[in-house]
């Protein structure tokens, strides 16, 4: 294999861990401080020239863009209510995205990939939220 592209996969890697990490962190914020949004952050790979270079080559850069869904009105004791924040995160995760299509149009064009990532990135919050609100009861 290539070691440019070693190298590039295990930079992708660090960097979706440590937005894997930040989520669990935010996780336990939620139910230590009671808070009542959640964080969605879509992710999108850019490439960009690097100015300097004698060979060819792209820079990979990842480009998030995060959005917060209030569930303050919500009872998720309930599973109605549960499933109502799961659709808010799940349309938030698609504006989310289709704005960084936008602001990025020659990037990756995986926007399902984009939406189900940044769904997956918020369900840690999601859980703990609900069951946060299941100790309330």
């Amino acid at each position: 294999m290539n070691t440019r592209f070693l190298r590039l996969g295990s930079r992708c890697l660090m960097v979706l861990t440590g937005i894997a990490t930040s989520d669990v962190i935010l996780a336990q914020q939620i139910e230590e401080n009671g808070l009542d949004e959640i964080t969605v952050t879509a992710p999108r790979l850019v490439m960009k020239q690097v100015i300097g270079r004698t060979s060819t080559g792209s820079k990979v850069e990842l480009i998030t863009l995060q959005r917060r869904v209030s569930y303050a009105d919500l009872d998720l004791a309930l599973h109605a209510n549960v499933a109502q924040l799961e659709t808010r995160v799940n349309d938030i995760a698609k504006e989310a995205c289709d704005d960084l299509a936008k602001m990025y149009p020659l990037s990756d064009p995986k926007t399902p990939d984009c939406v189900r990532a940044a769904v997956a990135g918020a369900k840690a919050q999601l859980d703990a939220a609900v069951t946060a609100a299941g100790k309330h009861e």
